[in-house]
């Protein structure tokens, strides 16, 4: 299979499997008062952030449960997996019973659906990035990683039209009576579009002219390449932050900013249809300048710049609240562009599922409670423009890694 079938199948199935698990923190605001309609909203809030930080948690589980899969018996049969849970898992929120049905029992299997999908995704995204550029030619290798990220982002960008649909066309109490659901089954029933068009993929040569050669990659990961787990975890943090941030502004932009929900969504739809073609360009990029010299520009970027574009919010108008949606994406495309590469560039075959799964996901559970760690900072110090200072700082810390990355840009997998 020529390889820009490859990634459009990885991209599509992904960005199906990233519609079911961001549609959830989309849904915040309503879902606080389905599964937590207690009187204390902040209270609620933070309940509904906790449990989306509970999926985040089980995703370095599910990456290593993966990626020993993967590394030991074949990239595609973990590929098909992943997304055959995620698609039962996300069908199944949509048909739970609300709080004042069941009581806490309707809390409890929200959590048990969410941490099922947290084991889902903890090995999609790694695996479609280890697949991807084992398929890849290494001097195209950030062009199609590029196109992955790019289909994910229209899995974001179907995720934020379905909820804009959704306040536009419903009352706020039709929303919290039955449309809520809407989003999660279509989003378990497209996942399924996504597993059977994935059975096309075929496996890695990279991995079948190797055959395994550890029984363990998990011990092996963390005897012998330790410097470069902490380095890619490094590397990936910042970025995790801004798009778990990003997840987290149909929250913080209504209740500290008082921009309607609706011109929150419209804002997002626009600015992540231009992030889809941004990481196109990215991607093309970096094989020519390098991931490093993006990332780092990137990074420099925003250490300068990130209190000047939240001060845009400000200005209370739509054109400000889009300025900013979009300039925002154009900083998260520059870097999920070029750090995809450079992580798959960082591992050896043998274990490089694993590697990959294990430094993604371990950032991203840490980014995970930015949200919850942001509302509570947010409502002790009465500050929301806390959030861009937090933001520069791990930029900087970003930045200083980088600085001591090695860049195998065009270099062949080993």
């Amino acid at each position: 299979m020529k390889t820009w079938k490859t990634a459009l199948l990885c991209s599509i199935g992904s960005g199906l499997e990233y519609y079911d698990f961001v549609i959830y923190i989309m849904l915040a605001p309503f879902l606080t008062e389905i599964f937590f309609p207690a009187k204390d909203k902040s209270l609620n809030l933070i309940l509904i952030l906790g449990i989306f930080a509970a999926a985040y948690v089980v995703r370095p589980l599910g990456g290593i449960l993966f990626g020993h899969f993967a590394d030991c018996y074949g990239r595609k049969k973990a590929f098909l997996t992943s997304i055959l849970l995620m698609s039962i898992s996300t069908f199944a929120i949509g048909l739970l019973p609300p709080f004042k049905m069941v009581g806490m029992v309707s809390p409890i299997l929200l959590v048990a659906m969410r941490l099922l999908q947290g084991l889902s995704q903890g090995a999609e995204i790694p695996g479609a990035i280890t697949f991807l550029s084992e398929h890849a030619h290494a001097q195209k290798r950030g062009k199609y990683l590029g196109l992955l990220m790019s289909g994910i982002a229209v899995g974001a960008v179907l995720s934020s039209w379905v909820n804009l649909g959704l306040a536009k066309h419903f009352t706020e109490h039709q929303i919290l009576a039955y449309a809520w659901r809407i989003p999660f089954l279509l989003g378990g029933l497209l996942a399924i579009v996504g597993y059977i068009l994935r059975r096309k993929a075929v496996e890695t040569a990279l991995f079948t002219s190797q055959p395994p050669a550890v029984h363990m990659p998990i011990a092996e990961l963390f005897r012998k390449h330790k410097l470069a787990l902490l380095q890619c975890i490094g590397i990936i943090l910042f970025p995790a932050c801004l798009i778990i941030s990003a997840l987290f502004f149909p929250v913080y932009l209504n209740h500290y900013f008082a921009y309607h929900l609706a011109d929150i969504y419209s804002a997002m739809t626009i600015s992540l249809i231009g992030s889809v073609i941004m990481l196109l360009v990215f991607g093309y990029l970096s094989d020519y300048v390098g991931r490093k010299f993006l990332m780092i520009t990137a990074s420099l970027v925003a250490i300068l710049f990130l209190s000047l574009l939240f001060k845009m919010l400000l200005l209370g108008t739509f054109h400000s609240l889009l300025a900013f949606m979009i300039l925002y994406q154009m900083l998260i495309s520059c870097l999920i562009a070029s750090y995809p590469s450079m992580l798959a560039e960082i591992f050896v075959t043998k274990i490089r599922y694993t590697g990959v799964a294990v430094s993604y996901n371990f950032s991203y559970t840490i980014a995970a409670f930015f949200p919850m760690f942001l509302s509570i900072l947010i409502n002790h110090t009465q500050r929301a423009m806390l959030v861009s200072t937090v933001l520069s700082g791990l930029a900087a810390l970003s930045f200083i890694i980088l600085i001591f990355t090695r860049d195998r840009t065009g270099k062949s997998l080993i």
